[in-house]
């Protein structure tokens, strides 16, 4: 190092005969370093001429701070070395040459951005947007050089998209840094591939997806075996596919909120979420003769068709047997409309009661037809008691039933 500074300072004697003076206080102290303007990375030093006896101190300031650069003393000469946090960033770059709190020289110093671009940072967001005319995501491009600085203004940067097989490249330019494009939601939905590319370095790949829109109103059937209430067949409801404004099928996932009111005017619900666009829910058929009223919604946007079901009684009679000292209650045969036993699971209830005021309120599921209650000696004494037994909304009532 101190061999090539010798062999630079019979140079440097004519240079600074050459230079003009940075503006200062007139102090004997020259500014040797011609160039105002760098490429990142190629400003090393700084070279001075001083008459001074005492070596000046360099003050360094930019975006990123402030610092004093160490020197290195030839004779009058004066190489002061530009550190790498200073070297290395694109911007301006503004020195002070100091001795005792006084002000020698001061200029301002360029370093501009390599021409090499080392990569392409790309950002898009937001990564989903609504079809239609109105929504829209961003794409942002900032091709670096090989110290990460963001490439001159005016550098050219092509942007290519892919939508539904076709393609597209757009030629834009760096400004500011950076270098962007709104990119519109299309009517149809589908996936962008994006990529990017500025000289010689390309961008990955990146995916923009373009969702449906709000669904509109839809329809609603149901699917049934048989119209009998039975209490233990299914009855499937099912919409429409839904679709958005502009005919594409809402996303899967979509929630559609299923509502009943039957004839007593008590209201059910019952929920589903759409596959493939069509949302589906299975309900129970009512036990005794019923009307259903239904209807769908997509809470605050979208609404369905009203749809009536109507149930038919399967069920018009049963006996009731009491044995063991009408301790055990048997209710059936319960049969259905093509005189077969009920289905499992038949909803039976009885209710016990005495002055009127009710002991105990049983519940038991049908089995083969049939459902059995047994009256616990431990609860019930040797007494008599009203007995109310309910089957498929039809109600048998037994008055002061002794049991013993």
């Amino acid at each position: 190092m101190k061999k090539c500074i010798a062999l630079l300072v019979p140079c440097l004697f004519y240079f600074h005969l050459t230079f003009g003076q940075v503006k200062g206080n007139n102090k004997p102290v020259f500014l040797l370093t011609k160039d105002s303007i760098f490429t990142s990375g190629n400003l090393h030093t700084l070279a001075f001429k001083s008459l001074l006896k005492e070596t000046p101190k360099l003050y360094l300031t930019n975006s990123y701070g402030t610092t004093i650069c160490p020197v290195t003393k030839v004779d009058k000469f004066l190489f002061f070395k530009i550190p790498k946090a200073i070297n290395s960033k694109r911007g301006l770059v503004q020195w002070q040459l100091i001795l005792n709190s006084k002000t020698l020289l001061q200029a301002r110093l360029h370093i501009v951005s390599d021409t090499l671009v080392s990569k392409i940072e790309t950002y898009i967001g937001p990564p989903s947007i609504i079809a239609g005319n109105r929504d829209f995501s961003m794409i942002v491009m900032i091709p670096t050089d090989t110290l990460d600085n963001p490439v001159m203004d005016n550098s050219k940067v092509v942007l290519k998209k892919q939508f539904l097989n076709v393609e597209d490249t757009t030629h834009l330019s760096v400004k500011n840094l950076i270098s962007y494009r709104r990119i519109y939601a299309t009517k149809k939905t589908g996936r962008y591939l994006i990529s990017s590319k500025t000289f010689n370095k390309s961008s990955t790949e990146h995916t923009l997806h373009v969702w449906p829109a709000l669904p509109t109103d839809f329809t609603i059937k149901a699917q049934r075996n048989h119209k009998y209430a039975d209490g233990n067949q299914l009855t499937q409801i099912s919409t429409s596919i839904v679709k958005d404004f502009y005919g594409n099928v809402v996303s899967d996932g979509t929630f559609v909120n299923f509502i009943i009111e039957d004839k007593d005017g008590f209201m059910l619900s019952a929920k589903g979420k759409t596959i493939n666009g069509i949302a589906s829910t299975k309900l129970v058929h009512p036990d005794h003769e019923q009307v259903w009223k239904i209807k769908s919604f997509i809470q605050g946007i979208a609404e369905s068709n009203e749809i009536t079901l109507t149930y038919k009684q399967v069920v018009t009679d049963f006996q009731v047997v009491f044995s063991e000292h009408n301790r055990q209650i048997t209710v059936g045969p319960l049969r259905s409309f093509m005189q077969q036993m009920i289905p499992d699971g038949l909803r039976v209830t009885l209710d016990i009661q005495k002055g009127h005021k009710t002991h105990k309120y049983m519940v038991e599921t049908s089995k083969n037809g049939f459902v059995s209650f047994r009256i616990d000696p431990d609860n019930y004494k040797n007494e008599s008691y009203d007995f109310t037994i309910t089957a498929a909304s039809i109600q048998k009532t037994f008055k002061n039933k002794r049991v013993w």
